[in-house]
């Protein structure tokens, strides 16, 4: 059996990217570098389908599996739905714009999503809606719906959140099977007896493992060990085996026995979307392009990337560092004016400490753990657990002795806890269905009375550390997302609610609602289809970080591959 390599996951925001994209650029990519597991005679037929630039979402083969549809940003447009037949290479487009593909059912009928939100950089919810292959108005049936599958019979399971924890229903409103992580990939077994997914314990995190359940008695399993990164899920013709993309691998597990097999391995990153009855693999290979950027509003930027993914979290008290996480796990302080990076050590990096002398991390891991780790000379103190089975996020108290936390506890939805550094177990001051945002610097406001974290109702909020009730922001509306507190307690940073390469930020007074305007966020050349993921200021608002992402993909249609 392959061994897991938890190591060298996607970093957490680098990877939600890939969930909507890939595109090597030539298809003879993909037919020079991927080659057929050892002992095969003739290698399998690689055929490009797609050759825009941009993102592709999921593909799925029509039932006749003459065609392919697929949802993609293409050339900077809106998300869309196309399709294109096998024996043309034009693809044509459905009158569906801001809309995801979920599935395609047996009878030639489409689930889609419209009215996108981004509830992080892996989860995509939306209205689910339901529209005939041959177009036509979409019929909306469920709001905040991130994932579906269609039963043989035409009926929908579903993935959504609710209270803060995730849950695949079927039929939807009977849960099936619920977590405090995250589920992707639901797909039927061909019988409609079973449901194969990959679950992440890890919100923004797609290590994980892939498992199935049983649709009769709810009866769930894992089929492999955890593994370092997850992308796409499909059943093989025959109904014995779950095959699932790790990397640039395509493998394959027996529900039986869970032997693994390797069937497809390449040069580029892969998501495995689709496996037709007669054996052919749709798949999307992918490419990661990552930028971290810093400057001052009006002034000049520098490039602060460092290797193939680094993510910016948090600015040195002084301004004169920065904390940013990598692909391999790794804690890293970097100087602004362009220096070296140094590493800190092993986990997500999440926030500076107020005097800069330390910084907390997160540790992957079943159960998951805090650190606080020295920035300098020092050694690292891990924070006692308690009940706490998953942590999604740490920041600092003001008085740099004490955390906030957001994490379950077994069967729980997540909730906010407070915590000293000087020991004891993390004591709860929220009820169920709060977290706060995972890399969203300094959400506990200056003061140390509230913090910002997202609510039931999925929407931000104050909540008191004394544990009082939650105050709505207003001033925030409809298109705006908190981005960390200013240095006063009476006004935050928040950017522009939108999925593009470019987003406005502002200064925003909580008491009267102004929004002051500070400038715009995000790489100016829009070529290749750049991803804004991750952005924040410096309490004083003078300095800003971002991260951008390109993953730019193609879909292509893989056959003779060899069957058990």
């Amino acid at each position: 059996r392959p061994v897991a390599t938890p190591r060298r996951s996607w970093y957490r925001v680098a990877a939600g990217v890939a969930l909507l994209a890939a595109s090597v650029t030539a298809g003879v990519l993909a037919a020079r570098f991927m080659a057929p597991p050892a002992g095969e005679d003739e290698p399998p037929r690689y055929r490009q389908l797609t050759f825009n630039r941009g993102a592709i979402g999921r593909a799925r083969f029509t039932p006749d599996g003459q065609s392919i549809v697929y949802s993609a940003i293409w050339d900077g447009a809106p998300q869309r739905v196309y399709s294109v037949r096998l024996d043309s290479p034009r693809s044509v487009s459905p009158p569906i714009i801001d809309a995801t593909l979920l599935d395609v059912s047996p009878s030639g009928s489409m689930a889609i999503a419209t009215k996108l939100s981004r509830l992080d950089v892996f989860v995509e919810p939306g209205t689910l809606a339901q529209v005939a292959l041959s177009g036509g108005a979409p019929r909306e049936l469920l709001e905040h719906v991130s994932a579906g599958s269609f039963h043989p019979d035409g009926r929908l399971a579903v993935i959504r959140s609710e209270g803060g924890r995730t849950r695949l229903e079927f039929p939807i409103g009977t849960v099936l099977y619920e977590t405090s992580g995250w589920l992707s990939s639901p797909r039927f077994s061909s019988a409609g007896d079973r449901i194969a997914f990959h679950e992440h314990p890890l919100h923004h995190d797609d290590r994980g493992w892939a498992a199935i359940v049983d649709v009769a008695t709810r009866a769930k399993r894992n089929l492999v060990s955890e593994q370092s990164t997850l992308q796409g899920l499909a059943w093989t013709p025959d109904g014995r085996e779950v095959c699932y993309a790790v990397t640039t691998t395509i493998r394959c597990v027996a529900i039986d026995s869970q032997a693994v097999r390797l069937v497809v391995r390449g040069a580029p990153r892969l998501v495995l979307h689709d496996i037709a009855s007669d054996g052919r693999i749709l798949a999307a290979a992918y490419t990661l392009r990552s930028t971290v950027m810093a400057g001052q509003f009006g002034g000049r930027e520098t490039d602060l990337s460092w290797q193939d993914v680094s993510i910016p979290v948090d600015f040195s008290p002084d301004g004169r560092s920065l904390l940013f996480g990598d692909i391999g796990y790794g804690v890293n302080v970097r100087p602004m004016d362009g220096g070296p990076p140094v590493r800190l050590g092993d986990g997500i990096a999440a926030e500076f400490s107020p005097d800069g002398r330390s910084v907390l991390a997160l540790m992957a891991g079943e159960p998951t753990r805090v650190n606080v780790m020295p920035a300098g000379p020092g050694t690292t103190q891990t924070l006692a657990r308690g009940q706490i089975e998953t942590h999604s996020w740490a920041a600092w108290m003001p008085d740099g002795r004490r955390v906030v936390l957001s994490g379950n506890e077994p069967g729980r939805g997540s909730r906010l806890y407070l915590q000293s550094l000087d020991g004891g177990d993390p004591l709860a001051f929220t009820g169920e269905g709060v977290h706060l945002a995972p890399y969203r610097a300094r959400p506990v406001s200056p003061d140390g009375r509230v913090v910002i974290a997202i609510g039931p109702d999925r929407l931000p909020a104050l909540y008191p550390i004394d544990g009082g009730a939650p105050t709505a922001i207003p001033a925030l509306g409809g298109d705006l997302r908190p981005m960390g507190w200013t240095d006063t307690p009476d006004a935050i940073y928040a950017s522009e609610r939108t999925l593009g390469h470019l987003a406005r930020v502002f200064r925003v007074d909580l008491t009267t609602g102004r929004r002051q305007p500070l400038g715009e966020l995000g790489l100016r050349d829009p070529a290749g289809s750049p991803l804004l993921t991750q952005s924040f200021l410096s309490r004083d608002g003078r300095h800003y970080a971002y991260h951008a992402m390109r993953a730019p993909s193609d879909l292509f249609l893989i056959d003779g591959v060899r069957r058990r």
